[in-house]
């Protein structure tokens, strides 16, 4: 597996990429995809990476998402745990607000 100083962010742009999907931001341990339709979390291990939905992504297509991430991380060397939904709250000034349920 390749990561550069333990982070798996190219990994992660791999997989996603697999998927036709992008890349749209990426802050601290956090990085969203499509929009903010999910989101991983890296974890401490950096062959482990949290997947959360977007609260506001469609309900019946996460499942399928979920088991088409998971498998592309395997192959990437990634094992990606499927954590639950986040919600995203705008507050003063830039700041957001990040809630995660699971």
């Amino acid at each position: 597996m390749i990561t550069v100083n333990n982070n798996p962010l190219g990994l992660i742009m791999n997989v996603v990429e697999s998927l036709g999907l992008e890349v749209t931001y990426a802050y601290d341990d956090l990085v969203f995809v499509a929009h903010s339709a999910f989101l991983f979390q890296m974890d401490k291990n950096p062959q482990v990476v949290n997947l959360y939905f977007n609260q506001q992504s469609d309900i019946n297509a996460r499942a399928g998402l979920a088991e088409s991430l998971i498998k592309y991380g395997q192959e990437n060397g990634l094992t990606i745990m499927n954590k639950g939904i986040f919600a995203i709250e705008q507050q003063e000034e830039e700041n957001l607000k990040i809630t995660f349920s699971h």
